[in-house]
């Protein structure tokens, strides 16, 4: 069964254009003992809100811990829209920092095109982080024989949230295993005066449907052919997952264009858990830490989440899965304050803190127990899943741009004709780009 090995395979595809052309890169010097590591610890997390919170709790443990280390954080978050143009604006500016916080494959790529980055191995070993993080894990975060990102935040990226109550009322009483029985519970749905889905189509999430379609229709083998651009994005498979998502167009079982165009994820999500309006909708795992840290619910009772039901039975175990990494910057003023930082944030108290807050980390210093009912549901689902990284999160940012304008071209306009005008936009932009 492909697991880790599925995301490897595309990453390394993805990543096999940007070698360095005069070897390895030099990793920096790094003080040993912790005792002796002081100064400013600078940091770029774009996270907000309870997310932002759980993070704050983090670096205040550590400096707790260390307290001859002072942390700075940046955050150039521009709300639900795309982080990286934050990111890049801030390093174009020369804003230095020893750590970012990082979630796009493509963007590390381009970092370390660009030279941007320190490989981590030396800190790694030093900390010996295998303990917690195991060598698919590493992998993950390789490329060219080094080690340039931690992976320390795993999440389900298949699951479609929704409200118990909801549920209930309108008196579904088992999850959807397959596509008809979903169509059959977004019926019920409608007929009890809720939105069957909410889509948060303003900026990104609308891709969230269509990755999750394509590994159902085609599997995880067609979703790393197109990252690695094996098959045209005009391919049959791309237009049978984009025709089976207008079923729902078509049922009326989503909002009207305007509408999904003018939310966020998080609108979205506000609307299925906070105001009940609508009946689920896809998205990420930190939900899970959105819904109790700022909604108030109780995990697990107050509401939950259905994984991606199955169309093609042959890859009914697909789920597509995101990561939150840590990279270390090539201009980093304090890399062993960096190097410190990791080994707390992949060891026992910061991945306590982090399970404590609904998070869910790939580090063994969280076992399950430590889990809330949600979390455990999602991790135990990716233990029998064959998983694909987040498809949006490795194109490169001209083409992502381009994905993601034409899905919003799609949901106004999802016919024949102006599937195939898209796909071909799609098609065009990668050719002009690899």
């Amino acid at each position: 069964m492909r697991k880790v090995a599925t995301l490897s395979f595309v990453l390394v595809l993805l990543s096999s254009s940007f070698l360095w052309a005069n070897g390895k890169k030099e990793e920096a010097p790094m003080t040993t003992n912790p005792s002796e590591i002081s100064g400013e610890l600078l940091i770029l997390n774009w996270l907000t809100g309870s997310e932002g919170e759980t993070f704050d709790a983090i670096d205040e443990a550590f400096m707790a811990k260390y307290p001859n280390i002072n942390i700075k954080k940046t955050n150039t978050s521009s709300g639900g829209s795309d982080a990286r143009s934050g990111i890049k604006t801030s390093l174009l500016a020369g804003d230095q920092y020893d750590l970012i916080l990082n979630t796009w494959p493509s963007l590390e790529a381009e970092l370390r095109e660009q030279e941007m980055l320190l490989p981590i191995d030396t800190f790694w070993d030093q900390y010996n982080l295998g303990q917690y993080l195991n060598a698919s894990w590493r992998e993950l975060g390789s490329a060219d024989g080094q080690t340039w990102a931690m992976y320390f935040l795993a999440g389900n990226r298949s699951g479609m949230w929704y409200s118990t109550e909801t549920i209930k009322e309108v008196g579904i009483t088992e999850e959807p295993k397959d596509w008809a029985s979903f169509l059959a519970m977004c019926a019920k749905l409608k007929d009890g005066g809720y939105m069957p889905v909410a889509i948060g189509a303003k900026s990104w999430a609308q891709t969230e449907w269509f990755e999750n379609l394509l590994l159902k229709v085609g599997g995880t083998e067609a979703a790393a052919q197109l990252a690695s651009r094996e098959i045209p994005w005009t391919s049959d498979v791309v237009v049978e997952t984009l025709k089976k998502w207008r079923e729902l167009i078509d049922a009326g079982y989503v909002d009207d264009a305007n509408t999904m165009f003018s939310n966020h994820w998080d609108t979205a999500t506000d609307a299925v858990l906070r105001q009940r309006k609508s009946g689920v909708t896809l998205m990420g795992s930190w939900i899970n830490n959105r819904a109790v840290g700022e909604y108030g619910l109780t995990t697990g009772e107050d509401y939950s989440f259905m994984q991606f039901p199955a169309i093609d039975q042959a890859y009914a175990s697909t789920a597509s899965i995101d990561g939150k990494s840590w990279l270390m910057m090539s201009g980093a003023p304090n890399p062993s304050a960096a190097g410190l930082y990791l080994d707390f944030i992949a060891g026992p108290e910061g991945s306590a803190i982090l399970a404590q807050n609904n998070f869910m980390t790939p580090s063994s210093a969280a076992p399950l127990e430590n889990y809330d009912p949600v979390s455990k549901k999602a991790v135990g689902l990716l233990a029998d899943s064959e998983v694909f990284f987040v498809l949006d999160d490795m194109l490169m940012p001209e083409l992502s741009a381009e994905f993601r304008s034409g899905l919003q071209t799609f949901l106004a306009d999802p016919s024949d004709a102006s599937i195939l005008a898209i796909t071909e936009a799609w098609e065009a932009k990668a050719q002009s780009i690899y």
